[in-house]
């Protein structure tokens, strides 16, 4: 098995473990699903979208994340992979 550490808000976090609790789930285990359904529709699983009075969601779903998401879903489709080195992902991600 392979290992992934992630950095969340520590709000989104708590928020995440009682929504998926409530669902009889864990976090480790609806990540997993997330994975495995972004997998099989080669995409993310939802639509986010496009506007939204959530400031929490806008963080994530903001414009500039929402085209890196298209590209890399059009670039994942069209067979490429995308590999980063950390200071890569970190100067990407910002």
């Amino acid at each position: 098995m392979a290992e992934l550490t992630i950095k969340l808000d520590e709000t989104l976090k708590e928020d995440v473990e009682t929504l998926f609790g409530q669902m009889g789930l864990n976090v480790s285990d609806a990540i997993k699903l997330f994975f495995a359904q972004s997998l099989l529709e080669k995409a993310l699983p939802f639509t986010p979208p496009t506007e939204t009075d959530d400031e929490e969601y806008n963080r994530y779903f903001n414009p500039v994340n929402l085209a890196r998401l298209a590209a890399s879903e059009e670039s994942y489709k069209k067979g490429n992979i995308i590999k980063f080195t950390e200071e890569e992902w970190a100067e990407y991600t910002k």
